[in-house]
């Protein structure tokens, strides 16, 4: 009987060797099989495994310098050194940086698997959870976003609990794997390809969550927050950002798992309907604009935020179908523009209950209603109209709606 031939195994060879059972060289882009096969070579289990090894990236250790050579046949000395004590502490120092990263790393995928893949829509928790994360194992990049918003969700859930010290250090990690997440979504951007067109899609997504809520977040004791304004007006050239992938690459948008994960965009109406006063924001608009040409903008501006209440209206992407003139006034700090875009934060709040729309749309709702109220007895029931929508309570000052 012929003697088996011994080889070493394969252990992160290609997807098609592994499948076809047979040795894979590992040469990138393409190993030799699948070069003389003509086919498309994917290493998807060596990318499951890089995001573990990713934590060697972050040690820089100086050792010292390498130990002297040793002649061919001489016995190592057995009596440690000076260099062998630095080597070891350096070695161990290492070891626990990498294990306190790898660590960190899976106590976030496991909150992503568990909690942040449904921060979307409850109708695609599963694609976000089972899909979206099977692709983060083929895209570092996506698998950086992935880390990002859940580190970010959790020092939300310690803000709201009160333990600044937490929220800290978790909004320390999440800006860490944001700009790690941006930098690899660059060079993606200029090489996008149907493989690689849901993980764009869905690291765009994730850095306009962060892009959104992480500026009301303090990484550190003496940092100011942004202004709510200015952070959620971010959602404007993500939003445009997102359309225009879906408008170049519409082919692939609308096939397979993306198209149910464009559905968040069209989120079901919130249940306020009969009661958003939009009557008595047209009454304020015509009291307080005075200029013709502003007045017919806001005008204009209401009506659209009134039509996302219909059905199949987009409430988060409305700030991006709105005139850019009403986005010049709101910069401006006009009054009756913020007074409008308060009203957009208490509709944002009850969008589908997510915890990023929640908690970015009560932050406006409050920093608004307390700049603007105190004016007039209409500004500051439009203002506790607000507040009560996302659970904040009438003004102090005032004593009825």
């Amino acid at each position: 009987m012929a003697t088996k031939r011994h080889h070493n195994k394969s252990r992160l060879g290609c997807d098609r060797c592994r499948l076809r059972r047979v040795k894979c060289d590992e040469k990138e882009p393409s190993c030799s099989n699948c070069i003389n096969r003509h086919e498309q070579c994917l290493y998807a289990r060596r990318n499951a495994f890089a995001w573990v090894r990713r934590a060697d990236m972050h040690v820089n250790v100086d050792i010292g310098p390498d130990p002297p050579p040793q002649s061919h046949g001489q016995p190592a000395s057995s009596s440690p050194t000076r260099g062998d004590a630095a080597i070891s502490t350096a070695t161990t120092t290492a070891t626990a940086s990498r294990n306190a990263t790898s660590l960190r790393e899976l106590q976030l995928m496991h909150h992503w698997c568990a909690y942040t893949s449904q921060g979307f829509s409850s109708e695609v928790t599963d694609i976000f959870r089972n899909h979206v994360t099977s692709e983060a194992f083929r895209h570092d990049y996506l698998m950086d976003a992935i880390f990002a918003i859940s580190a970010l969700r959790m020092a939300v859930e310690a803000v709201e609990a009160e333990d600044t010290e937490t929220s800290r250090t978790h909004m320390t990690t999440a800006l860490h794997y944001q700009n790690k997440c941006l930098c690899g979504l660059r060079d993606a951007l200029q090489n996008m390809t149907q493989s690689n067109c849901t993980a764009v899609l869905c690291s765009t997504m994730a850095l306009m969550v962060s892009a959104m809520v992480s500026p009301l977040v303090p990484a550190a004791p003496d940092d100011d927050c942004e202004s709510t304004v200015g952070a959620l007006l971010k959602v404007v050239d993500f939003i445009n950002a997102i359309v225009s992938i879906c408008e170049v690459r519409g082919r692939w948008v609308l096939t397979g798992p993306l198209a149910t994960i464009m559905s968040i965009l069209r989120k079901k109406p919130p249940p306020l309907k009969a009661i958003f006063p939009g009557r008595r924001l047209h009454q304020l608009n015509d009291v307080l604009t005075v200029d013709e040409d502003k007045r017919d903008l806001f005008r204009s501006v209401i009506k659209r935020l009134e039509n996302t209440l219909e059905e199949d209206d987009k409430i988060l992407a409305w700030p991006a179908m709105v005139e850019p003139q009403f986005l010049d006034e709101l910069k401006q700090e006009n009054p009756v523009a913020e007074i409008i875009f308060m009203h957009w934060g208490a509709l944002l709040y009850h969008s589908d209950g997510l915890w990023w729309s929640r908690y970015s749309g009560r932050a406006l709702v409050q920093e608004l209603s307390g700049v603007l109220g105190g004016q007039s007895a209409l500004v500051d029931g439009l203002a506790d109209w607000c507040r009560q929508q996302v659970g904040l309570g009438r003004l102090p000052h005032t004593d009825s709606v």
